[in-house]
């Protein structure tokens, strides 16, 4: 982590600093684990490819994904699995004061759609109030 910690700390020396970086991570990690890093940041392109890897992170077993602010708040409102698991298990390696809203709206949202986590992922309630985009059923379309 503290190899992260220095690659995010000079990715903001380099005028590069995001909102929110943070290092997924669920403690089930073994020597070739890969780890995942989500940086939210406005200045990231509008191509919606280009966030996803905005760049290398010099490191073989490190992927970047890149989201804008008000899409990482949108997914996560939506109940996508993935931000969710950001949420819930990331490592915050920096952070402007985003984290604390993606929390707030990551318990909103948990609570909204009764959603919970297992091992085989997440599950949520199922009546009338999750009815998305007139179906019951996942709670992000």
């Amino acid at each position: 982590m503290r190899k992260l910690r220095g690659f995010a700390l000079r990715r903001l020396e380099e005028g590069q600093g995001p909102s929110y970086f943070l290092a997924q991570g669920k403690g089930e990690h073994t020597e070739e684990s890969d780890i995942d890093i989500c940086l939210v940041a406005s200045y990231l392109p509008d191509d919606v490819f280009k966030r996803r890897h905005p760049a290398p992170s010099g490191y073989k077993l490190v992927s970047v994904m890149g989201f804008h602010p008000d899409e990482f708040l949108s997914m996560l409102s939506r109940g996508n699995p993935l931000i969710l698991d950001i949420v819930k298990y990331g490592v915050v390696l920096h952070d402007d004061g985003f984290f604390e809203k993606a929390r707030e709206v990551y318990l909103e949202t948990v609570k909204k759609y009764g959603l919970k986590r297992d091992g085989r992922g997440w599950t949520w309630r199922r009546n009338d109030e999750t009815r998305m985009n007139g179906s019951a059923g996942s709670p992000h379309p």
